[in-house]
């Protein structure tokens, strides 16, 4: 991406934001490249079970009737959740080199000496985890079980299972309203965990993930070893198993999911990572290379 793309949009924040995305996405494809792999090797892996689809479609119907969910949909439920997974991981990484790796190749230089501020500069990096990924995830598992109910309908309909009985078993609409519904919402409940790893990145000199991972956990053993306690690790085990736990349980009335809108859980983490995004804006506009 060339400089000038960069720093036409002087005055112009929303124009210097999106062309900052667009410079994070080239310099890390592996941002979408990851997910994209994963959905390959999901797909490969769904082409080698084809033959064993319509025994699946026809033991399932006994348990479709007894609302029990069919395994003729366990790999779509799978697919979602390799592709998820991928991005999630992927997004942790990119957030902890996000500053560093800009400091050790000196790089920083080249790019503070444009005309697109620190704020910019950072929230461009933040997006990527917060917005980008989970649009990428979005429209890779749409697309990915698009191409595997295209592959799997000629095999349902030849070996006599039927289509109408293939689709009653794989309960795609659910899926997908689950997909929809729950991937903005665990970037938001993440985003705590992306804002300190960016953060991290912006002041540690070298293991930035380490320097990220190691302060929390030595707050959590200290409180535990002076005051036989475990609040911190309680909330850190909450913000990352959170959204899982979350789908395994059903919310009452007075008592909603951590991650729903109406928990404050949500909020207080958000409020976090503004918090650390702040600090992380204040520490690019002041940092050397490495």
């Amino acid at each position: 991406m060339s400089a000038e793309a960069l720093s036409a949009p002087k005055g112009a924040p929303l124009k210097a934001f999106y062309w900052s995305v667009r410079r994070e996405l080239w310099e890390h494809p592996s941002i979408w490249m990851a997910q994209v792999g994963a959905g390959a090797v999901v797909l490969v892996g769904y082409v080698i079970s084809l033959p064993s689809l319509p025994h699946l479609i026809r033991s399932g119907a006994a348990a479709h009737k007894a609302g029990v969910d069919s395994y003729a949909g366990m790999p779509y439920m799978l697919a979602a959740a390799a592709v998820g997974l991928a991005g999630w991981i992927t997004a942790m990484l990119y957030c902890a080199a996000a500053l560093h790796g800009e400091r050790r190749d000196r790089s920083l230089l080249f790019w503070k000496s444009l005309p697109i501020s620190d704020p910019v500069a950072v929230m461009a990096k933040a997006a990527l985890p917060m917005l980008v990924t989970p649009v990428v995830t979005v429209v890779l598992v749409l697309a990915l079980h698009i191409v595997m109910v295209l592959l799997a309908s000629p095999v349902a309909m030849l070996s006599g299972a039927g289509l109408q009985a293939f689709f009653d078993r794989i309960i795609l609409p659910r899926v997908w309203f689950e997909l929809i519904r729950g991937i903005p919402m665990m970037a938001l409940w993440y985003a705590p965990i992306y804002g300190w790893l960016i953060l991290a990145s912006g002041w540690a000199k070298r293991l930035p993930i380490l320097w990220a991972v190691a302060p929390p956990l030595a707050v959590a053993l200290l409180e535990k070893l002076a005051f036989n306690t475990t609040i911190v690790w309680d909330w850190l085990k909450l913000r990352a198993i959170g959204p899982f736990a979350a789908s395994m349980q059903k919310a009452t009335p007075g008592h909603p999911h951590p991650t729903d809108f109406a928990s404050p859980h949500l909020w207080i983490g958000l409020a976090l990572a503004a918090a650390f995004i702040v600090v992380a804006v204040r520490l690019r506009r002041v940092a050397d290379p490495i």
